[in-house]
């Protein structure tokens, strides 16, 4: 164990949105702070608040998860501040999220990231890494189905046009993955319950999406309107069966040589 008095510190930023349960679930910190923890101080902060001023040039960063990227001017200027503050920023499965109806001015250097990954996958030159919160325990959850179509709405994105059992993104992630263990096919247009309901093991349809964070989804959904015939679309959906186990392990993987690497600069 490291004293703590010395112990270098990182900072894991990213949105404590408590409305928005995708973006609670989303930070390293919650499922790995522990063994960082044993070697450095390790504070976290919300991007929308973030003090500039307790970030030293020889701090390190954890930036991520949620789709940070492209999501809004003031993320992106904050973004830029902080990759200005100090080399160690870490970007851990950001997203990009261009929202259809939002004018974004300022670019992000993304070659200023000491490690860059993404949650989107096949994008040139950025590492792939799926969301963190996919070491949730909650997505082990099994339980008999109780309906075959169940619809997770955005919370600012209603989805009204099916008469179906229907809850949203600000329920408890327990919630959530109890609505998707007793379903056989998710409708939504929640990235992160888009996401859990693949590696739970469900058929997904996404609902006329409004943000660039679907484009590069791995497990591809099928995609639909208001107009669609569920049941083809039903049909036409696919079971990822590995896809919690292939996540897990990509996560696993990149913690182990994180540390390794900040381990061998800092000691």
């Amino acid at each position: 164990m490291i004293n703590t008095n010395l112990k270098p510190k990182i900072h894991f930023i990213h949105i404590y949105e408590a409305q928005n349960t995708g973006e609670m679930a989303c930070s390293p910190f919650e499922y790995f702070g522990k063994e960082f923890s044993s070697y450095y101080d390790c504070l976290c902060h919300d991007l929308r608040s973030l003090n500039l001023k307790k970030i030293s040039a020889n701090d390190w960063v954890i930036l991520g998860g949620g789709g940070l990227f492209e999501v809004r001017e003031d993320f992106q200027q904050t973004i830029n501040l902080i990759l200005n503050r100090t080399y160690k920023v870490i970007s851990w499965s950001c997203g990009h999220n261009h929202h259809n109806e939002r004018v974004i001015n300022s670019k992000i250097d993304y070659s200023k990231f000491f490690m860059l990954t993404v949650r989107d996958f096949g994008m040139q030159n950025q590492e792939y890494l799926p969301c963190v919160s996919c070491m949730n325990r909650e997505l082990e959850k099994e339980a008999q189905a109780v309906r075959k179509f169940g619809i997770i709405e955005h919370l600012d994105y209603p989805i009204n046009a099916w008469e179906i059992d229907k809850i949203s993104n600000s329920f408890s992630i327990y919630s959530i993955t109890k609505f998707i263990s007793e379903s056989e096919c998710i409708i939504t247009n929640s990235y992160h319950c888009l996401y859990w309901a693949s590696l739970m093991k469900k058929k997904v349809l996404l609902y006329e999406p409004f943000s660039s964070k679907f484009s590069n989804f791995e497990f591809k959904p099928v995609l639909i309107d208001r107009n669609t015939d569920l049941n083809k679309a039903f049909d036409d959906a696919v079971i990822y069966e590995k896809s919690l186990q292939k996540c897990r392990e990509m996560n696993e993987n990149f913690k182990t040589k994180l540390l390794k690497t900040m381990l061998k600069i800092d000691f």
